[in-house]
């Protein structure tokens, strides 16, 4: 499924039903991505699973402000997140610039 994303583009699902979506780490965050791809997904799917989260640092700066972008929005739409990660959330970036 392709979803309509502001500008003109669309993000592609890579599996999606009934409105949950399950997405990689890396397609959402890994690739140059910005609030309006988030957005789409939140207003879209009432739940979105990601899996493949890993221990993130200072290397993976742009993930990580990525990720709390696609946090903040999934949160703002009230969107149930569904997580498979590497660590806990309070050590997924537990040291280094860039921290949360």
């Amino acid at each position: 499924e392709d979803i309509p994303v502001q500008g003109g583009r669309t993000l592609h699902v890579p599996k999606s039903l009934k409105g949950v979506a399950v997405f990689s780490f890396k397609r959402l965050c890994g690739e140059a991505r910005g609030a309006p791809d988030y957005l789409a997904v939140a207003r879209r799917f009432h739940t979105v699973i990601i899996v493949g989260i890993p221990r993130l640092g200072p290397e993976r700066r742009n993930e990580a402000a990525r990720f709390v972008t696609l946090i903040d929005a999934l949160y703002e739409h009230k969107v149930k997140l569904i997580a498979a990660a590497d660590a806990e959330p309070d050590d997924l970036y537990a040291a280094g610039d860039g921290r949360f």
